[in-house]
C-alpha cells in the first residue's frame, strides 16, 4: 500500500494534499517490516490529506489506530474498546523499538482478552 502512497502527486486529495517523501515512505516500511509482529494481524493503511499516514486495525471489540508523521518518525497510538468505550492514547517513536513491541503487545491483549 505504501507504494501506492508513493505514487501520489499534489493536490490528489480534491485539489489539497501534498506528495508524500519516497524516502520517509521507505523508512516506515522499514520499520514495520523490523518490529511489527509478523503474526499480528496488518493494518490498513492510508494517506491523510495534511501528509501522514493511517494505519488502522479492527481487531474484535477493539479499534486501534496509528497515526504516523512520516518526516519525524513518530505516531501517535489508539486504541477504543467498542463495547465499553475505554480509550487509550499515547504516542510512539517509530524508532524505537520498545515502543514497537508495546503497540504489538497492545493489539495481541485486545486479541486475547476480547475472547
Amino acid at each position: 500500500m505504501l507504494h501506492e502512497i508513493a505514487a501520489l502527486k499534489d493536490g490528489w486529495f480534491d485539489g489539497e494534499g501534498t506528495k508524500f517523501s519516497s524516502a520517509a515512505l521507505d523508512r516506515i516500511a522499514d520499520f514495520f517490516d523490523v518490529f511489527f509482529e509478523e503474526d499480528l494481524p496488518s493494518p490498513h493503511i492510508f494517506p491523510t490529506s495534511d501528509g501522514k499516514i493511517q494505519a488502522e486495525w479492527i481487531i474484535k471489540n477493539t479499534d486501534f489506530s496509528l497515526e504516523i508523521d512520516i518526516e519525524n518518525c513518530t505516531g501517535v497510538f489508539s486504541s477504543l474498546n467498542l463495547l465499553t468505550d475505554c480509550e487509550n492514547e499515547y504516542e510512539a517513536n517509530l524508532k524505537d523499538k520498545s515502543d514497537w513491541k508495546k503497540i504489538c503487545q497492545d493489539i495481541r491483549e485486545a486479541n486475547v482478552l476480547d475472547e
